[in-house]
């Protein structure tokens, strides 16, 4: 227990060492190099993209009937839907401006929209969706690879839990 205080003191101290005093100079400066990045088109694209991958096939490997599959499309995609809603970026904009602010100073920020505004930066940003797109793909597909190896684990922590679970109650009952 006084390990965990120790720990969450050190991390609180931490955290105030990096973050900084937002100014109203900084957040304009954290603003613009939101826009220069396209961050309000490539976040909300990524955002679909990524609940659309994530759901994609889940209820045809699910063995329900067709019917039920359907049902289960139309209620998550409502529920998609809202989660995109809640998480646009434009609901989300203050904050991502309060972050970028906080984390660098005015004139760091300065400088990287400098760069994003190059023409080497331009290209970064315009192929940055594309770069997120294929890395969603690839991280798929080894958690595609893995996921017989994590279901052993799961079942075998489920079997050690019941295990303890049987083990704790059993000198309870027999008194």
């Amino acid at each position: 227990m006084k390990i965990r205080i120790l720990l969450l003191a050190v991390l609180s101290v931490a955290g105030f060492a990096f973050s900084q005093t937002i100014t109203p100079e900084s957040r304009a400066s954290a603003e613009r190099l939101l826009q220069v990045l396209k961050m309000g088109e490539n976040f909300d694209n990524t955002m679909k993209q990524a609940v659309n991958m994530q759901l994609a096939g889940t209820f045809d490997r699910m063995d329900i009937s067709e019917e039920k599959k359907a049902e289960l499309r139309e209620s998550m995609n409502t529920l998609t839907q809202t989660l995109l809603e809640k998480f646009s970026f434009q609901s989300m904009k203050g904050m991502f401006i309060d972050v970028y602010a906080e984390v660098f100073t005015k004139e760091e920020l300065d400088g990287v929209i400098a760069f994003y505004e190059s023409p080497a930066g331009q290209k970064f940003v315009v192929k940055q969706p594309e770069l997120t797109r294929i890395m969603i793909q690839k991280i798929q597909t080894l958690m595609a690879e893995i996921q017989p190896e994590l279901r052993k684990e799961a079942e075998l922590l489920k079997k050690q839990m019941k295990a303890e679970d049987t083990s704790a109650s059993a000198p309870a009952a027999g008194k």
